[in-house]
């Protein structure tokens, strides 16, 4: 292999550490010691002959233990955009040559690590060379970082509750988090997402309020907002590029101060832009800050629709004698719903129930607050906590987490009043979810401490919670 103008004793210095460290690098470069001398072939796949992209396919594959594509396209497609600065081993480089169009040659290396990536070549076959030598420098065109493992490719375990009432730095956090993750037309995971989806798995994250709509809708909901008044989590809307421009389509972003704001570049990858970038001063049209207040309404009035349609439902499936399909919401893709038992929905109250409503009665309207356990602001573990001290005299540990190791899972057609349930509702994405938790009251209502409504009773069958439900625990023979 050709290692440059690296001099022998620093190359054989670099493999040692890297072997004893057991790293990415490490792996690599044993790796690349078995393609020595391997010649390149425009469709070969051995060490007989190989191509630019088989290439990386193969080492990828032996070095660290993950498929990836084929063919360059595809390759390109995979993993998170990574800066240039910030390339680690094993990451895939992605190189451009001069000429114009279909015309313009394009190859795709392995970074190895010390300014070093792999690539087979045409003139040199399997070879190492520097990022940083002027052929390769000039040909540099962007970088993807390929997950390990399940895990990497999930969004990081934030924990919310450090942020407190902070959610400007939670958002912040949570951008940089899905910084370099790939446009992807209809996307919401962290494989791709698209530029709508995008700004709602982030509202939900730092409001735990759903957002539905596009750009379309959310112009003309909330208020408008400045841009010297601008505020974490307020919207940006800016114009479409390319042929959506030509019909006046928006996309969007959310603020997260400092004069700059997060979205998913269509044709790119999600970014931290600034508002002053001549780009997207240029496309700027308004800024609108949606209330949690008025999502809180909206979501409020699907419950009373839900819930008389499920009581429908089940007296029409009682006078007929078949079953009724199950109410659905138009346009919105949800879980189906999960009425509850026709006998649950005007069962007669038992003394426990009687108990754990009036203990919740009690404290109906105390505003919801982070670490709070007391009337003048209350988590949701914390309302559990008096709930199941005052009306069940049950001790329960502080964190919804240990609450939803307790007792025995319960079937959600089975659940009496005074069990446990438990909904995932901060959501990053589909992966970053924060715990959840209420009391079964019986009748299909549940008590608990919510983000924006404080203290309330809800329906475990409405519209948002729904959704949200993943679990029941029971801890007591009620």
């Amino acid at each position: 292999m050709n290692r440059g103008s690296v001099p022998p004793a620093l190359v054989i210095a670099l493999l040692m550490l890297a072997a004893c460290s057991g790293s990415d690098e490490a792996r690599l470069r044993t790796e690349l010691k078995t393609w020595a001398g391997t010649p390149y072939a425009e469709r070969g796949t051995t060490r007989k002959g190989i191509s630019n992209a088989a290439f990386v396919r193969e080492v990828f594959h032996n070095a660290i233990g993950v498929d990836v594509p084929p063919t360059r396209d595809e390759q390109y497609r995979t993993g998170k955009l990574v800066e240039r600065g910030a390339l680690r081993p094993g990451d895939i480089v992605f190189l451009e040559g001069q000429g114009f169009g279909p015309f313009r040659s394009h190859s795709v290396a392995i970074f190895v690590g010390h300014d070093e990536m792999a690539i087979a070549t045409k003139e040199a076959g399997v070879t190492v060379v520097r990022l940083t030598e002027p052929r390769w420098s000039a040909m540099y065109e962007t970088a993807r970082h390929i997950p390990r493992d399940s895990a990497e490719a999930a969004a990081p375990a934030l924990d919310a509750a450090k942020y407190g009432a902070n959610r400007g730095a939670l958002l912040r956090d949570i951008a940089k988090a899905w910084t370099g993750t790939l446009y992807r037309d209809n996307g919401t995971t962290f494989d791709g997402i698209g530029n709508f989806e995008y700004v709602r798995a982030i509202y939900e994250a730092i409001n735990d309020q759903e957002l539905e709509g596009t750009p379309a809708t959310w112009v003309k909901m909330g208020s408008a907002v400045k841009r010297e008044d601008l505020q974490p989590g307020d919207i940006i809307l800016y114009q479409a590029v390319g042929l959506s421009a030509i019909f006046g389509r928006l996309h969007a972003g959310m603020y997260v101060g400092n004069g700059e704001f997060t979205h998913c570049v269509k044709g790119a990858a999600v970014t931290i832009s600034k508002l002053d970038d001549p780009r997207w001063k240029t496309a700027f049209r308004s800024a609108r800050r949606i209330d949690q207040t008025e999502l809180a309404a909206l979501h409020e009035t699907r419950p009373e629709r839900v819930v008389a349609d499920a009581r429908s439902a089940a007296t029409a499936s009682a006078t007929i004698g078949k079953a009724t399909p199950a109410p659905t919401i138009p346009a919105i893709k949800a879980t189906p719903l999960v009425p509850m038992p026709p006998a649950a929905l005007g069962a007669p109250e038992s003394e426990t129930e009687r108990r754990l409503r009036s203990v919740t009665e009690s404290w109906r309207g105390t505003p919801y607050k982070l670490g709070g356990n007391g009337k003048s602001g209350i988590d949701c573990s914390a309302f559990s906590r008096v709930v199941y001290k005052d009306g069940l005299a049950i001790d329960l540990p502080r964190t919804a987490a240990e609450q939803e190791l307790l007792g025995t899972p319960i079937a959600r057609q089975n659940l009496r009043a005074g069990d446990l349930v438990f909904f995932r509702t901060q959501g990053m994405g589909p992966f970053f979810k924060s715990r959840h938790v209420g009391v079964y009251l019986g009748g299909g209502e549940f008590g608990q401490s919510s983000g924006s409504k404080g203290v309330t009773v809800s329906r475990l069958d409405s519209y948002y919670w729904n959704k949200k439900y993943v679990a029941a625990r029971r801890l007591t023979a009620s």
